[in-house]
């Protein structure tokens, strides 16, 4: 059984599909890892002061209001 497993992995592995553009999901990996960054930290930050509506601007610093940023 675990021979026939491994022999339909490598076809699947080393098939061309069309929803992946003609690559194979190895090429696929192999593709994608160049880009891959780690994502940044950005540290919390606690807001003292109590609620915040949701027409005025948004406590994290991006300059929308609330219900259009953080308030979804």
């Amino acid at each position: 059984m675990n021979e026939y497993v491994q022999v339909l992995l490598m076809i699947s592995n080393t098939t061309r599909i069309w929803e992946n553009r003609g690559h194979t999901p190895s090429e696929l990996g192999q593709l994608a890892r160049p880009h891959l960054q780690p994502l940044p930290t950005i540290p919390f930050q606690v807001i003292e002061g109590g609620k915040v509506s949701r027409n005025e601007p948004c406590p994290c610093g991006s300059g929308k209001k609330h219900k259009k940023c953080c308030g979804k």
